[in-house]
Formats: structure tokens, sequence, C-alpha cells
């Protein structure tokens, strides 16, 4: 008697599975075919009536047919969402360039205000542990340069690679990765210089602690002056402290803006050593200059910018020498040549008489 029901059942079970195998032929032969458009139902009564048989077998087959759709869709839906994110990751990947030696590569940098043009078709490399100054008159260009590769400007036309990245796509990790000093920093009147720290270091998301700014201050010589207000600082001290919050994250290049301008030839000399100090660190650092002297006592390369344009770009030895022709001095004093030819600038010696 077993038996004989499980018969049943099995061939019921067949009889089923192929009923719906032929209402699968025919759903495949209707969509195939053109006669159920996209948006339109599909009528159970006509399947039905069109293979002679009850709803029952009809709605099992649609259901089991939404299923297997249902699961195709999240098939395709996560293969889709594989594709997007290898896609981004390709993106990613292809605006991080490999710069064994050059930390900022620009090339044909341009940027107006309106017929104004502020940089126009510069380019230039920095090497990574070297400073890189910027030298020229006001209204040249330099700030502006800078503050392109910094992330604050965005340049008409050209490319600027920083780490590695493009300035463009890739903004937010470059700045999380340089410091910045600006011409001027405006500093908050009602806090000391450790509160000013303080608070510019959980601006960064830091926490640091009492021994940890200290530290930051005995590097640019403000230890001291801790507890001292803004309006309390001499103009060299304020921008020691502004110098110190561009430290802040750990930079792995240093943007200043001018940094001695309007500072005493004392406090010009401290930022100097301070400056050397980051350098010999390996910190890589960049600087816009009005002086000369300044480029010749900091920076290993100097680019002159003038009305936007690049127009000299070497050591200051080799600029200095380009630049300035060449001077004769006749003195009295018995000097030995030798001594006289290994003085830097120096091309020629020669003594008259005895």
């Amino acid at each position: 008697m077993n038996t004989s029901l499980d018969t049943q059942k099995d061939l019921e079970s067949l009889q089923r599975k192929s009923l719906k195998e032929e209402i699968f032929d025919v759903l495949h032969e209707k969509i195939i075919a053109g006669k159920v458009k996209p948006g339109e139902w599909l009528r159970q009564d006509d399947i039905a009536t069109q293979l002679g048989v009850s709803m029952t077998p009809v709605r099992e087959a649609l259901d089991l047919l939404v299923s297997a759709l249902l699961l195709a869709a999240r098939t395709l839906s996560r293969a889709v969402d594989h594709w997007k994110a290898s896609k981004r990751s390709t993106k990613m990947n292809a605006t991080v360039t490999p710069t064994p030696e050059y930390v900022i590569r620009v090339e044909n940098l341009s940027k107006s205000y309106g017929k104004i043009k502020a940089a126009v078709d510069v380019s230039f490399n920095v090497k990574k542990g070297e400073i890189f100054g910027f030298l020229g008159p006001n209204g040249a260009g330099k700030t502006t340069t800078l503050s392109i590769l910094e992330g604050l400007l965005r340049a008409d036309s050209g490319t600027v690679y920083i780490l590695g990245m493009d300035i463009n796509i890739n903004t937010k990790r470059i700045k999380q990765r340089i410091g910045v000093q600006l011409q001027s920093t405006s500093l908050l009147p009602d806090l000391t210089v450790f509160e000013q720290v303080q608070l510019f270091s959980q601006l960064y998301g830091g926490k640091p602690g009492g021994n940890e700014i200290e530290s930051l201050l005995e590097q640019v010589g403000l230890l001291e002056k801790a507890t001292a207000f803004p309006d309390k600082l001499s103009g060299g001290q304020q921008q020691r402290l502004s110098l110190a919050l561009a430290l802040l994250n750990y930079p792995e290049i240093i943007f200043l803006d001018e940094p001695t301008t309007g500072l005493d030839p004392q406090s010009r000399h401290v930022l100097w050593g301070i400056i050397r100090e980051l350098r010999d660190q390996g910190k890589t650092i960049v600087l816009t200059s009005h002086y000369m002297e300044e480029a010749e006592a900091l920076c290993d390369r100097v680019g002159i910018i003038d009305h936007g344009k690049l127009i000299a770009l070497d050591t200051p030895g080799a600029l200095i020498n380009r630049l300035a022709g060449v001077s004769s001095i006749k003195t009295s004093a018995y000097v030995p040549l030798d001594d006289i030819l290994r003085r830097p600038y120096i091309s020629s010696a020669h003594r008259d008489g005895t």
C-alpha cells in the first residue's frame, strides 16, 4: 500500500515537473517573440488556458521563475558592485605615480585672475629632502604657485603631483601629509602658546600630551613662552609659533610662504636654523622669499619667478654667477692664490708684481 502511494506521488511529481517545463517554454516563447513587452504583466489565466491546466501549477511555475530571477538579480548586483570596486581601485592606483626621486612634479602649470596671469606654463621638480626656494618680487606669482601646490587653489591647466598623487584628485590625502605656513596666520588672542598648539593638534584629530607639545615648542624655541599670549610675542616668535602649527601632523613636505618677511636679522637667523634642522630630519621644504641672501643661505635650488613665468632655475651659486656677471677685486694684501681660488664664486686669480 505504501509502495503504491509512493509511486503515485513520484508520478505526480514528474507530471508537475513536466508541466512546469511546458509553462516555462510558453513564457520563453512569449518573451522571445516579443508578445510580452517590458512593464507589461503576464496573465496567468492565458497560460493556463493555452495549456489546458488549472491555475495552481501555473502559479507554482511563476513563483519558481520569480525566485530564479531574484537570485539572478542578486548575483548580478554583487558582480556589478565588485566591478565598481575594482574600477575605483584601478583609478586610485592610477593616480598614484611612483616618484623614486621627486616628491613634487609640476608640469605646464597656468593660473589667471581675469586678465592677470599669475602663473604661465610653470614646470619644475623638487627632490626629496631638499630645500627648494621661489624668489621674486611682490605679485610675481610665488604665492599663487605655492597655493596650488598646497591644494588651496586649483590651476587653470597643467598637472601637479605631490608625493606621487595628483593634487586635483587626492587633495585630502595630500593635505594630511604636508605642513603649511601661510604669509600671515591668525592666532587666537585668548589662548596661550601651549593652548594654541593643543587646539590646532585636536583639529588635526590628535590628542597630544603635555610632553609632546613641550617637545614641539622646544624645537621652535618657544618653550619659555608656553604660557604667553600672542600679543606678548615678538614678530619672530609669532612666526615660529606659526611654524610649530605647520608641524603638528608630522608632514613630509613643508611649505613656507615668505617665513622671514618683516623680521629683524637675529630673528631671521634663528628661523633659518630651525629650517635647516627640519631639512636634516629628512623633511622636504618649499619656501618663497624676496631675499637672494636668504635663498643662498638655505636653498639647494632656487626658481626665479617674474610675471608668472619661471625665468631661471638652478643652484644659488650658479644663479649668482649667471645673473650678477663677473666682478674684479684688486687688493694690496698678501693672500696665497690657492686660498683665493678655493673660495666660492672665484673663477680666476693672478698676481701683479712680486
